[in-house]
């Protein structure tokens, strides 16, 4: 029997834990113990209900952010953001998962967007794999994962690159590891590489295709109940920004049956935007049923859910709010499967309109990704990963 440890320390939202609820359930019907050190645990015990996991806090960075770099336009100024300016803050968090890493003594880690556990690891004799998705494990490159080459400052971001191999050196120094000659090594020396996700999703580049086993896609939720207005059909998830009532308001005005997901839209906004074709659902739903039915869905551009859609050869309409949705966005409009309405731009709901006029005459997109792997068995793609990654410990 292995102890396995899993670890989430960076981003937001459930795209990080439900995908380890899939890794960890077939880890613990192999007979293996589990251990997961969540960033945030809010939702841990209901999406790890009834399995024999151990929950742990997973230490980060937390409160008072100095000298910040915003945006962030490369892999180091995120992590810069997120305690890695200060060879100080960064050795708290290091000593704090090395006494984590003690303390449960796994055979095997698997990190999920996990830049301080990784240094913390540097020297721990254990089997190291990265999950997730591309966005977590930067490909090796001098500035260090680039984000998007607008105002492309590359002199600045080799500085940073710099300031932050040398942080961490100290770190690695003060607590008796092994430094590092590139910030690459974080992420690629002695370490599996295991995206969940293919080729076409990753927010940076299709890289080598053996690093990919797919993605963890929605097969549970309920049953969607569309209005019976229209025959065609919209799924919406968007989550709340300054022109949320707006958007809802022009939805209404369609010839279209509308679901909205709306986990985070404050209730006063959704009883002034109530209208005979917009059905708001508070609870997920199936995906996997949704992704059937729907003509378009706009969605933020999150990668579980992107690929749900785009994978059943359904049209997507983009509405990025951060940056990751961004790079994922522009991968996807760059491979014609939709479209991009950017909330900063003053013809953000011209652009929307412009889509919802065609969908009652049939959105025309390329269907290349959704040829490739129709019939795709995913979730056997993860036991394979399971399995490979016992066999490597």
């Amino acid at each position: 029997m292995k102890k396995i440890l899993l670890t989430w320390e960076l981003g937001g939202g459930l795209g990080h834990i439900i995908p380890m609820r899939t890794l960890a359930e077939q880890f613990l019907a192999s007979g293996h113990e589990v251990y997961l050190a969540l960033m945030d645990l809010t939702h841990a015990a209901s999406v790890f209900s009834g399995m024999n996991v151990k929950l742990l806090q997973a230490p980060f960075k937390s409160g008072f952010r100095s000298n910040p770099i915003l945006p962030p336009m490369c892999f180091s100024q995120l992590i810069h953001n997120n305690g890695f300016s200060s060879d100080k803050e960064l050795e708290g968090l290091v000593k704090s998962w090395k006494t984590l890493y003690e303390l449960v003594r796994p055979d095997i880690i698997c990190f999920d967007h996990s830049p301080s556990a990784l240094v913390a690891a540097k020297n721990f004799d254990c089997l190291k794999v990265t999950i997730g998705v591309g966005f977590s494990s930067p490909p090796e490159s001098s500035p260090l994962g680039v984000f998007t080459d607008t105002a492309l400052n590359s002199n600045k971001m080799l500085a940073d690159d710099k300031a932050i191999l040398n942080n961490i050196n100290r770190v690695l120094d003060n607590t008796g590891s092994d430094t590092m000659e590139t910030l690459s090594q974080l992420f690629y020396d002695n370490i599996k590489t295991c995206f969940q996700s293919l080729p076409e999703f990753d927010h940076f580049c299709a890289r080598d295709e053996s690093l990919y086993y797919g993605p963890v896609l929605s097969a549970s939720g309920l049953k969607p109940e569309w209005p019976e207005k229209y025959n065609k059909k919209v799924y919406v998830y968007v989550k709340q920004f300054p022109g949320i009532a707006q958007l809802l308001k022009l939805l209404a005005r369609f010839q279209i049956s509308f679901i909205v997901y709306t986990n985070n839209v404050p209730e006063n906004i959704l009883n002034s935007c109530k209208a005979a074709n917009l059905c708001f659902q508070t609870k997920p739903l199936d995906l996997s049923i949704v992704s059937k039915e729907a003509d378009l869905a706009i969605v933020n551009a999150g990668h579980s859910t992107l690929c749900q859609f785009v994978l059943a050869g359904v049209p997507v309409l983009m509405v990025p709010l951060q940056m990751e949705q961004q790079m994922l966005a522009v991968r996807m409009n760059k491979q014609k499967v939709g479209w991009i309405a950017d909330t900063e731009n003053r013809d953000f709901f011209q652009s929307i309109e412009r889509v919802l006029s065609g969908v009652n005459n049939g959105l025309s997109i390329e269907q290349k990704i959704h040829n490739k792997y129709a019939g795709s068995d995913f979730a056997a793609r993860q036991i394979e990963l399971c399995h490979e990654v016992i066999a490597l410990a």
